[in-house]
């Protein structure tokens, strides 16, 4: 395993990120826009800027992943099309709506300094739970 950023990577990792994104969060609140976590994956791996996550990865295969930020949030960018081509033009406005909502423009309950970092998003895929990926992967 190793631990690598964007530019070290040297292959586009959006669609394992939509895949373990989508079932990573899916019980927690993806099932609720669709019952497909493929038609979610599809729907969700376009709304990462890349340069702000780091990677675990074995050979091309994702292992795990987490945006590092320093002073604010991780950008993601939501494509109202994207989602109403992947996931229909009822669920994909509802998912939509609600992922902007909640990932694009969510807030703090507390002021983050300028100087501050963050850690998010961090998801582990399927067959690497619970084997420390994501923790070696956030550990110096």
């Amino acid at each position: 395993m190793e631990f690598k950023r964007l530019n070290e990577l040297g292959f586009d990792p959006r669609r394992q990120m939509g895949e373990i994104f989508a079932d990573g969060f899916y019980e927690l609140c993806l099932k609720f826009i669709s019952p497909d976590k493929g038609k979610l994956a599809q729907a969700l791996n376009h709304i990462f800027d890349l340069q702000q996550f780091h990677f675990a990865v074995k050979d091309s295969d994702v292992m795990a992943f987490a945006a590092c930020c320093t002073g604010k949030p991780p950008l993601l960018t939501l494509n109202k099309k994207t989602m109403v081509n992947e996931l229909g033009f009822v669920r994909g406005q509802i998912a939509y709506f609600m992922l902007n909502r909640v990932l694009v423009n969510h807030t703090y309950p507390f002021e983050i300094p300028t100087k501050t970092g963050t850690i998010e998003f961090v998801a582990t895929a399927a067959a690497h739970r619970g084997k420390g990926v994501s923790y070696d992967l956030l550990t110096p």
